[in-house]
């Protein structure tokens, strides 16, 4: 009888120490998936944050940055402009840039004989590049 108390006893401080073990084991387990999951959560929080700052810096830069007009469009105002005095020459470029004002040419092509041409301009204008207001130059 001894030696069956002595089996259960060992059996039962051997079955204590296994469900101890496991329990820790358990806990050792929750634990590094809380710190995974806890991780990643704070890897999106960053994330958020981050893309929250680029988007304000966008703003703030886009506010202080004035929206200029394209070429293209200087063009067409130049043209719509002409247009109102009865007159659209076929020729109408940027030439280049002064400042904040393209400098747009407007001219036509004029054939003399078989061998020579030469432009007759119809005008140069500043096209401002902030407003598009059109200013002649001569």
């Amino acid at each position: 009888m001894k030696v069956i108390i002595a089996i259960v006893i060992s059996t039962l401080l051997t079955t204590g120490e296994i469900y101890s073990s496991f329990n820790e084991s358990i806990k050792e387990s929750n634990l590094a998936i809380f710190n995974k999951e806890y991780e990643k959560v704070d890897e999106m929080f960053n994330l958020e944050l981050r893309e929250n700052n680029l988007i304000k810096e966008y703003n703030v830069r886009t506010e202080q940055q004035p929206v200029t007009i394209s070429e293209s469009k200087a063009i067409l105002l130049v043209k719509d402009m002409l247009k109102t005095y009865g007159y659209v020459p076929r020729v109408i470029e940027v030439d280049h840039r002064e400042g904040n004002n393209y400098v747009v040419h407007a001219y036509e092509i004029i054939q003399d004989d078989e061998k020579t041409w030469h432009t007759a301009t119809i005008g140069w204008y500043y096209v401002d590049m902030y407003t598009g207001k059109i200013e002649s130059i001569f």
